[in-house]
C-alpha cells in the first residue's frame, strides 16, 4: 500500500464490516519477528482501552479495513437497495450460504435489500403469529449491527434512529 492510500491519524474506519476504529497512531514496531514494520493502531471508538495493530503494508489485513462511508454514499446506497429485488431463499442452507456471503462482501446496499426483505419477513410472519428462524433472526440482528454504528456516527443521529431513517428513505423512493 503507497503513501498515496495510506490511512490518517484521526481517521474512522470500519474493520471487518462491523467495527467503528479510529487510527490512534501510525507507528514503526518490532513484535519479536526481528523486523521493523509500520502499523496502524487501531482503537474502537466506543473503548480506547485496547489497540488492534494492522501492518501497514498487508493485503489480508488492509483488504478488511475501509474509511467510514460519507452520508452521500449511505444514502445513496439506501436508494439502490429500494430499486433492488432481493428473493427469500426457501433452502435453509443456500440462505445461510447467502448470509455469510454478504458479510464478508461488504456491500452496504445488498446488506440493506437483505435487511429489508427480513424485516418485511418478519412482519408476514408475525401477523401469522409466527417468528423468523433462528437463523433469519440471528441474520438480521447481524446486518443491522453491521450497519447500525457506522450510520449513527456519519449520520449523526442515535443508534435507535438508523432503522426508520432507513424505512422512511425507502418507502419515498419507493413512491
Amino acid at each position: 500500500m503507497g503513501d498515496e492510500k495510506m490511512l490518517k491519524i484521526g481517521e474512522k474506519v470500519v474493520y471487518l464490516s462491523k467495527r467503528i476504529l479510529i487510527i490512534s497512531d501510525i507507528i514503526d514496531k518490532d513484535f519479536g519477528m526481528g523486523e521493523l514494520k509500520k502499523y496502524y493502531v487501531l482503537k474502537d471508538v466506543n473503548d480506547q482501552n485496547n489497540a488492534i495493530y494492522l501492518p501497514v503494508d498487508s493485503e489480508l489485513a488492509v483488504k478488511n479495513i475501509r474509511p467510514l462511508l460519507t452520508k452521500k454514499m449511505i444514502n445513496k446506497a439506501i436508494d439502490e437497495s429500494a430499486r433492488t429485488e432481493v428473493t427469500y431463499e426457501s433452502a435453509y442452507k443456500d440462505r445461510v450460504n447467502k448470509y455469510n456471503e454478504l458479510i464478508k462482501e461488504n456491500n452496504v446496499s445488498k446488506m440493506l435489500s437483505v435487511i429489508y426483505l427480513l424485516l418485511q419477513k418478519k412482519n408476514e410472519l408475525l401477523a401469522m403469529k409466527k417468528t423468523l428462524t433462528n437463523i433469519d433472526a440471528n441474520c438480521l440482528q447481524d446486518l443491522i449491527r453491521a450497519i447500525t454504528d457506522e450510520f449513527s456516527c456519519v449520520l449523526k443521529i442515535s443508534k435507535e434512529e438508523v432503522l426508520p431513517y432507513i424505512e422512511k428513505r425507502i418507502a419515498e423512493v419507493k413512491r
